[in-house]
Parts: structure tokens; sequence; C-alpha cells
């Protein structure tokens, strides 16, 4: 078991974002991602719960770096902002969902 935080997290981190392989993606997408994540990362789920970690998805919202694009196709895609966002769990109720890129 990894017991170094940034071990366990930097690897499984790059292979979610691995596994969905593009920056617009679907919302079964995303979901397929997770469930993923959650089977293969019996580490991460254990250092979750040890170092009061957050879902991934959420983690992944919380600072920014995803976010979705509004179902009317148009406008910016959403971002979580402290300001703005009271919700700090990634809404799923979208049908796609964007990485941020610098």
């Amino acid at each position: 078991m990894q017991t170094n935080l940034t071990d366990g997290f930097v690897k499984p981190l790059k292979n979610f974002i691995g596994h969905i392989g593009k920056d617009v993606f679907s919302k079964s997408e995303l979901s397929g991602a997770i469930q993923e994540f959650t089977r293969e990362n019996k580490d991460y789920n254990s250092m979750a719960q040890n170092f009061n970690l957050n879902r991934l998805e959420n983690i992944l919202w919380i600072q920014g770096l995803i976010g979705y694009r509004p179902e009317n196709g148009g406008g910016d895609v959403s971002y979580y902002f402290s300001d703005v966002n009271e919700q700090t769990d990634l809404p799923m109720n979208h049908d796609t969902y964007v990485f941020f890129r610098a």
C-alpha cells in the first residue's frame, strides 16, 4: 500500500486523466473513468479515508481543473469558483465535461 500521499495521488490522477484521453468528454465517459478509478485504486480509497480526501472528480472540480459545458452548446465552460459556487461536488447533471487548459 502507498503511504506517501503525493505518490499515492499523482499516479492515479494521471491514470484517471489518461483513461478519459481527451479534453472534452461526455458524462458517460466521466462516469466510466470514475468507476474504473474507484475499482483500480484501492490504495487511494484507503488514503482518502486516512487523509480525509474527497472523491477525485470533486478535487478536480474544487481546484478548477474540470468543468462542464452548458447543454445549449454555447457560452463559457463553467468551472468551480468559490465566490460563485457553493456546491463543492462536481455537478453530474451535464452532458459535456472539460479539463482545464491553460
